[in-house]
Parts: C-alpha cells; sequence; structure tokens
C-alpha cells in the first residue's frame, strides 16, 4: 500500500487488490477489515485490533504471524495454505473459517468459539489443540481423522464429521444439534449413546454381546474398562464377575 493509515473507524477493504503486502494498513479498524483474494504470503503489517471481522482468505499464506490479536466478531483464513494456526486470536466472538488449507494440527487455534468453527478440507489427523467451546456448529469435514479424541465438550449446534475414516465415537463431545457422519453403524451407535451409555457399553449393546435388557438388570454393573476388555461373549462374561441376575 502506498497510503498509510493510522485509525478506521468504519470498514477498511482492499480485497482484490493484488497485494503482495499489507504494509501502511490502519493498526485499528472500527469495523471489518477484508484483505481476501489478494497475493499475500504474511499478514505482518495487518491492523492488530478489529472490532468486527477479519477476512483474509484467498492467499498464499502459510502462518498467521503478524495477524490481529483481537477480533471483535469473525475470523476468516480459508483457502490459503496454511500448516498452522498459531497466532490466531484465543477468542472468537463469531465464527472461525480455516477450511481448505494444509492444516495437519489446530494447534494454536482459538479455544473459544461463540460461532460456529469450520477447519473442513484439511489434512488433519487428530483434533487436539482446538477450541474445547463451540457455541454453534462445528465442522471437521473432508480430512484424515480416524478418532475424535481433542473434540469440544460440547457443541451448541450440529457436529458434522463426514469423510473422514473414523473408527471410534469415543471421544464424542456433548452435541445440541445433530450428527453427522458416514458411517452407518456408527449412527446407531451414537443413538444409544444418546440415552447414556459410554462408547464401550453402547458399542457392545449394538454388537448385542450385551442384550440391552440384560444390561438393564444388572445390580453391578461393569466399568467401561471392564467392559472393553470383555470378550464381548455373554457367557463368559458372566462368568468373568457376578452380576446378581
Amino acid at each position: 500500500m502506498r497510503l498509510k493509515f493510522g485509525k478506521v473507524s468504519g470498514d477498511f477493504n482492499c480485497a482484490n487488490s493484488d497485494l503482495t503486502s499489507l504494509k501502511g494498513s490502519p493498526q485499528s479498524v472500527g469495523k471489518s477489515f477484508n484483505c481476501s483474494n489478494n497475493k499475500l504470503t504474511s499478514l505482518k503489517g495487518s491492523p492488530q485490533n478489529i472490532g468486527r471481522t477479519f477476512r483474509c482468505s484467498d492467499n498464499n499464506l502459510t502462518s498467521l504471524e503478524g495477524g490481529p490479536q483481537i477480533v471483535g466478531k469473525s475470523y476468516n483464513c480459508s483457502n490459503n495454505k496454511l500448516t498452522s494456526l498459531k497466532n490466531s486470536p484465543k477468542i472468537v466472538e463469531s465464527w472461525f473459517e480455516c477450511h481448505r488449507n494444509n492444516l495437519s494440527s489446530l494447534e494454536g487455534a482459538p479455544q473459544k468459539i461463540k460461532g460456529w468453527f469450520n477447519c473442513s478440507d484439511n489434512n488433519l489427523t487428530s483434533l487436539e489443540g482446538g477450541p474445547q467451546t463451540v457455541e454453534k456448529s462445528f465442522h471437521c469435514v473432508s480430512n484424515k481423522l480416524t478418532s475424535l479424541k481433542g473434540a469440544p465438550h460440547t457443541v451448541g449446534d450440529d457436529f458434522r464429521c463426514s469423510y473422514n475414516p473414523i473408527s471410534s465415537l469415543k471421544y464424542i463431545p456433548i452435541i445440541k444439534g445433530e450428527l453427522f457422519i458416514d458411517d452407518a453403524s456408527l449412527q446407531k451407535i451414537y443413538k444409544e449413546m444418546k440415552k447414556g451409555s459410554s462408547w464401550e457399553l453402547a458399542l457392545a449393546i449394538m454388537k448385542n454381546d450385551i442384550p440391552r435388557v440384560v444390561w438393564n438388570n444388572l445390580e453391578d454393573k461393569p466399568s467401561d474398562e471392564e467392559i472393553e476388555k470383555l470378550t464381548y461373549d455373554i457367557r463368559g462374561m458372566l462368568k468373568t464377575k457376578k452380576f446378581g441376575i
């Protein structure tokens, strides 16, 4: 940028301008800052305090270093070449979009999202390091996840994890909306888990290794660890421990 700005009270839009640098940008923007669809490889020089939304999508960014640490509402860094979310804001008041990057980890992501969080279309093998609170929907579609370890404790709306080779729902969050997953058997197990069953118990019940009618009448119920270690043979289980039936 040839011009230099100090503080802008409204919006600042420099999108679609063939920019290669944010040098000269305002240091504070009262509303939204949009530098999307440029040729940026770095966020150095960007505003550090943004009242509403920060958009840096559709550039060639590999890092968020130099980006704003205070964003009043939303943050969109999608469609870049990011390999890390380090230097992103700690708290985002609305949504956070980081889909379509080269992320293999969510380390450095905001820990509290008051809107939705979208990390779809990356190379994630784990959700560890990601936000622990997401008040609306969580999207992690089209990654390489085999487990949901590291997922938020609670998701306020839908949880979308389709197009992943997921084999276990052991770490699934409390979902207040719907679960979107490809595997029909996992969908059935999730319905059992919504009744209050743990992953281990739901899996055993759905495989009919521990029939629901038997479980409901057990006085001395085994722990999740014991269920996991059992052979899932109901006769063998009854010989292993006295259940009072």
